[in-house]
């Protein structure tokens, strides 16, 4: 399955609640904690569609990425990602 087509099936979307109000330390640790890991299967994903997975600039790809998009989305990581893989591939 693509990354794309995760990203629209909610694959990379916690599946636990936001923790909000009077929500003890554990819960948000453990939001924070799931959250994380989805975000690093996402660039894994990535970095397997695309073909970077052992790449020196990998990781500089996904943060300049990241910074661009995550406030929208991971649609729009996708996006940048997408267009700034370019700069690294043959």
């Amino acid at each position: 399955m693509s990354v794309e087509q995760k990203i629209k099936d909610g694959a990379y979307a916690p599946q636990i609640p936001y923790p909000t109000g009077k929500a003890n330390r554990e819960a948000r640790l453990a939001y924070i904690s799931v959250q994380q890991r989805l975000v690093q299967e996402f660039r894994a994903d990535l970095e397997a569609e695309f073909g970077l997975a052992d790449h020196p600039k990998a990781a500089l790809l996904f943060d300049m990425a990241w910074d661009n998009g995550h406030s929208s989305g991971f649609q729009d990581v996708y996006y940048h990602y997408d267009r700034l893989s370019a700069l690294v591939l043959p």
